[in-house]
């Protein structure tokens, strides 16, 4: 569905100095693969081919468009950096350990794409820190590396674990490591951070209350836009790590419970998933950049009628409806989907995403 490598540049950056009155130009970009959106910029009308499926977005107003200037920008790709928080309890023993530990493997050495760097954890910490202090996970076990280069420093770090101990700190593993994918997140600002968080089981000890540990969640995603992405291994109560994971921007969690080598396949849907919501916004190639004049439309199959999303203040305004927000208001270098746009672009192959700058933005 998604190509990092084909789809690293989708459009050369033009200026289309007409009129919306007129017509604004605007340029239609289609990987070659008709695959997803991969990013758009500063000032201009890009279109892009995105997603799977056959969903429509209620329409919501025309644009408003008539008598702007708009220009096109060049589309890039958001590096993806992807943080894992794997449990190593003692429940995990046997071949939930060594199928979580072959599917990661294979994840990290053909992970999809180019651009694409992950960083490790484990709870409990297997160096004796205490395993209910959050800064025992932060900084990471294996700090974040770029998986062209260096995925056997990953792989080699999995190998000398082994599961161990009769409790599951969920809540102080997932705080440390929100922490530092926040911090993460603030010193590249133009990458996508996510948490990947894999358990066999309910959380034991620290703080063991499910809605506590969503709301460490739920704050890291308001604050900056990492989500917390949960996979589900057998032994685990998919409603409760369903709950961390919808508080985290990401619905509901993975579900590999049946067949642990599923792991891998639910690792490559979460890159795309990932991949297909968030794109980078580059310098106009004129002018100042307004982020108050950006709007955001999708076409239905790819040669629909143009339907207008509107834009939200920040992810918690999301709801259940269409919509995008920008990972930071005072200062956006990303516009991001509300997840139920996401879903409805992913799911149709030929959808088209247009940006239109220049223009006021309709807000929801």
């Amino acid at each position: 569905m998604f190509d990092r490598t084909t789809n690293a540049i989708l459009v050369a950056a033009a200026l289309a100095a007409a009129a919306c009155a007129g017509g604004s130009d605007t340029a239609t970009a289609t990987s070659g693969s008709g695959n997803a959106v991969v990013g758009a910029g500063g000032a201009g009308g890009t279109t892009v081919s995105v997603g799977q499926g056959g969903e429509t977005i209620n329409p919501v107003g025309t644009g408003g468009n008539e008598g702007c200037l708009t220009e096109n920008a060049e589309a890039t790709v958001s590096p993806l950096d992807i943080i894992v928080l794997l449990d190593r309890s003692g429940s995990m023993s046997g071949s939930k350990w060594t199928g979580s530990v072959s599917a990661l493997t294979n994840f990290f050495q053909n992970p999809g794409g180019t651009g694409i760097s992950s960083g490790l954890s484990y709870f409990g910490p297997p160096n004796g820190d205490p395993e209910c202090q959050p800064a025992s996970y932060n900084p990471l076990h294996v700090p974040v590396v770029d998986l062209a280069t260096s995925a056997a420093t990953l792989v080699s770090d999995m190998q000398s674990q082994s599961p161990a101990g009769s409790t599951t700190p969920t809540w102080a593993a997932l705080y440390g490591t929100l922490q530092f994918a926040n911090d993460y997140q603030d010193l590249n600002p133009t990458h996508v951070v996510i948490v990947v968080l894999a358990s066999d089981g309910d959380p034991t000890s620290c703080n063991t209350s499910i809605t506590d540990i969503a709301a460490l969640a739920a704050q890291a995603y308001a604050y900056n836009g990492v989500r917390t992405f949960v996979v589900a291994i057998q032994g685990s109560t998919i409603a409760n790590l369903d709950q961390i994971a919808a508080a985290g921007g990401t619905m509901a969690a993975y579900d590999v419970t049946n067949d642990i080598m599923l792991f891998q396949q639910k690792m490559d849907e979460i890159r795309k998933d990932v991949l297909a919501c968030e794109f980078v916004i580059p310098d106009p190639t004129s002018g100042t950049f307004d982020p108050t004049k950006v709007n955001v439309e999708y076409t239905p199959g790819g040669n629909g009628t143009p339907e207008n999303i509107p834009q939200a203040s920040d992810a918690s305004d999301c709801g259940n409806d269409p919509g995008w927000y920008y990972d930071n208001p005072a200062a956006p270098t990303k516009i991001i989907f509300c997840p139920a746009s996401c879903a409805i672009i992913q799911a149709d192959d030929m959808a088209k995403v247009q940006f239109v700058f220049g223009c006021p933005t309709i807000v929801n």
